[in-house]
């Protein structure tokens, strides 16, 4: 997917992780949608496209790591980046199992920039 200004969908359940995301993002070009839980993950997702999705693993209502592998199915070109503070072995499997990248909370502007560098083909970095 190579929309420009590429279209995010940050996943976190906590408020004050969800502002200090917003400011993070609000720093780069792009546009994005918050999501609180899965049922919303899911509902974005029926209406839009993501070109990447920033994923909490605690969510209210589902695993996050549960919920990737239903968007992998359903939605297999959506790219998914895992971050969360959780850092254990059975993550670490888990996160493999599904071939998916992970950063490690708290998020910072740099980590953002990597991640988009990385899986966003348009990326411009932030003035």
């Amino acid at each position: 997917m190579n929309e420009f200004p590429p279209k995010i969908l940050a996943v976190e359940d906590d408020a004050l992780a969800q502002r200090v995301l917003k400011m993070v993002l609000n720093q780069f070009d792009c546009t994005f949608h918050m999501a609180g839980s899965g049922e919303e993950v899911l509902s974005f997702l029926q209406t839009n496209d993501y070109a990447l999705i920033l994923m909490d693993i605690g969510l209210p209502d589902i695993n996050g790591l549960d919920l990737c592998e239903i968007i992998q199915k359903k939605y297999p070109k959506t790219t998914i980046v895992v971050v969360s503070a959780y850092s254990d072995d059975h993550y670490a499997k888990r996160l493999a199992s599904l071939n998916l990248d992970y950063v490690e909370k708290p998020i910072t502007p740099k980590m953002i920039e990597a991640i988009f560098k990385k899986y966003l083909p348009n990326f411009t970095q932030p003035n």
